[in-house]
């Protein structure tokens, strides 16, 4: 039997099984891969070796390849061998990455978890569903103008509770509803519409000022990493968009008349980066899942 005398051969003869076994023969596979080829008696200048094949040819260099990655393993399990401290901080170094790991896994379903049941549980409550019905009568309202919609800034005043004022909305409401109304045109009859109008108004005022705000709380969920962007992307990108563009106009008067530009600020970043399809939070690329369809 031949006797493996190479680098690598060398260095692995040191190495305790059965991992040292493996390499072993590994390298030792090498050095045949690389040797030329058996003795052949009676060789001398007269009577040359055989030139090589080109199988030996392309041999040579992978197994080059292959044998150098094996003995700087080696020589690294000498080292820690030889190191008992540098064994002990490369176990720590480990055991704390695979700690890490386990608590971005934990904090990753967690997020998950909290998204599931922030937008399930909304589809099933009571108030969500009236103040979304609201909302949908007001955009159908303004559907023909949008801007309209910053009608809703403010509520209207009580009738009689301040007197210019009130009777200044109130003059305006008969002029425009009590005929389309059949009202009898007395007094009483436009207040009680009037005042009809106005709890209607301040239902509507009240309820998109909440909803502006539910967006807010959303994005700042997203960007602070306690809601999962991408779940919320797929499953509300549609509906953030469409309703960005039917209160865009209400924002912008409630910037305008308080003197603050920076009302609901998240809401409308929100939807400028889902709109150009990059994540709030890290300013990433983001893509809805491709779905296969399979025909047979």
């Amino acid at each position: 039997m031949k006797k493996f005398t190479s680098q690598p051969a060398k260095a692995l003869a040191s190495i305790k099984p059965p991992f040292a076994a493996i390499v072993y023969v590994a390298a030792a596979t090498t050095d045949t891969a690389l040797a030329r080829g058996p003795v052949t008696p009676g060789l001398s200048a007269a009577n040359p070796p055989a030139p090589t094949s080109s199988a030996n040819g392309i041999a040579g260099p992978i197994a080059t390849a292959i044998a150098y990655p094996i003995q700087r393993l080696v020589d690294f399990w000498d080292y820690i061998v030889a190191h008992p401290s540098v064994a002990g901080l490369l176990t720590a170094l480990v055991a704390g990455s695979i700690a890490i790991s386990s608590i971005r896994a934990t904090r990753s379903v967690a997020r998950l978890r909290e998204t599931y049941n922030s937008f399930s549980g909304a589809n099933w409550d009571a108030d969500v569903i009236k103040a979304r019905k609201v909302f949908s009568e007001v955009r159908k309202e303004c559907a023909n103008s949008p801007h309209s919609i910053s009608n809703y800034f403010e509520e209207k005043p009580l009738v009689g509770s301040a007197p210019n004022q009130g009777d200044r909305h109130k003059d305006l409401f008969k002029k425009a509803f009590a005929s389309s109304k059949s009202s009898s045109g007395n007094a009483t009859q436009v207040d009680t519409d009037y005042e009809a109008e106005r709890l209607k108004h301040q239902e509507a005022v009240i309820t998109l000022r909440t909803i502006l705000n539910d967006y807010e709380n959303i994005a700042l969920g997203i960007k602070l990493g306690i809601l999962d962007e991408d779940y919320a992307y797929r499953y509300y990108r549609g509906t953030v968009l469409r309703d960005w563009e039917a209160m865009s106009p209400l924002v912008f008067t409630y910037r305008g008349k308080r003197g603050n530009n920076r009302l609901f600020i998240e809401f409308e970043g929100l939807a400028h980066a889902w709109e150009n399809e990059f994540s709030f939070r890290t300013r990433g690329r983001l893509q809805f899942a491709q779905k296969k369809m399979t025909f047979r």
